[in-house]
């Protein structure tokens, strides 16, 4: 209760690198110096680790009872002024194994989505969470079982997107508006629609890198992180 109860009071401090200084000192978080974290966004977990560049965005991203976050380079949580994105863990609830909430290099998570974070979420190198309220539940209420979801490489999910524990996305796929990911998509380059998702379309032809060129967004080419020109 008084951990969080300080992270509280440190989430409201106004001056940034005094915030991240109390971060670092009081709670060991392994934060690089040109990270930021605005404020106003509540940090229960046990670790994170945010590389260079890496952000947590907007107000009212809130993380409960979480094991381990870790942002790489250019890695983005919330938008530039709202976040309110929610990532629930068990770390205090004794589940066997701690579970970590991953994103790769210029990976994007909008706003106002849910992460149940019971096993690992991982999010790949240039995957964006876009638009609202997609779900990711790593158990269900009937079975004492915790299965990951992963996300791979240079992956667009729209909006109100529902993804099932255990579930895989292939490389550079589209999940179309409203989809229900219940079954592992292996087919690279696909648009994946409907309820459940399937394929709906082999090859999308999506070019993840021009989309983030016009997002005016970093990208990583495999070699080194792309700036927005």
């Amino acid at each position: 209760m008084w951990r969080q109860l300080l992270l509280l009071w440190v989430c409201v401090v106004p001056f940034m690198r005094l915030r991240l200084a109390l971060y670092r000192g009081l709670f060991g978080f392994k934060i690089a110096r040109t990270a930021k974290i605005r404020m106003l966004s509540f940090l229960d977990t046990r670790e994170l680790v945010m590389k260079d560049h890496a952000e947590i965005r907007g107000f009212g991203n809130v993380f409960m009872s979480m094991a381990r976050v870790e942002l790489d380079e250019y890695a983005r949580i919330g938008a530039p002024r709202v976040g309110l994105n929610l990532f629930r863990g068990r770390a205090n609830k004794g589940v066997p194994t701690q579970a970590t909430l991953r994103l790769g290099k210029c990976a994007v998570i909008e706003l106002f989505h849910y992460f149940d974070v019971c096993a690992d979420v991982v999010i790949g190198n240039n995957v964006v969470v876009g638009g609202i309220r997609s779900v990711f539940f790593t158990h269900t209420l009937f079975k004492d079982q915790y299965e990951p979801i992963e996300l791979k490489d240079d992956i667009y999910v729209g909006s109100n997107c529902s993804f099932q524990m255990g579930v895989t996305v292939a490389e550079r796929c589209v999940v179309g508006l409203g989809s229900v990911v219940v079954k592992s998509i292996d087919k690279p380059g696909a648009f994946v629609a409907g309820v459940p998702a399937r394929v709906a379309k082999e090859d999308m032809g999506f070019d993840m890198r021009a989309a983030m060129k016009l997002r005016r967004r970093p990208y990583w080419d495999g070699t080194s992180v792309v700036l927005p020109s």
